[in-house]
């Protein structure tokens, strides 16, 4: 099994997931992803995110953490 894969399990049967990453993440294009944005619970991050990625995230219940 692939690690996004096993990623992908975890998620889904997690209440809460938290994500750590930095600002350079957004707006890129990876072979794989792990879970949709809608199975994010908190995103941390810092202070160079994007503002629109910001409110999208938050549209979707994300709490969005910068710091």
């Amino acid at each position: 099994m692939m690690r996004a894969e096993i990623a992908d399990t975890i998620i889904q049967k997690k209440r809460r997931n938290i994500v750590l990453t930095d600002s350079s993440k957004f707006g890129q294009i990876f072979p794989s992803s792990i879970g949709d944005t809608s199975e994010i619970s908190i995103l941390l991050t810092d202070d160079a995110v994007p503002k629109d990625v910001v409110t999208h995230l938050q549209s979707k219940q994300v709490e969005v953490i910068i710091g």
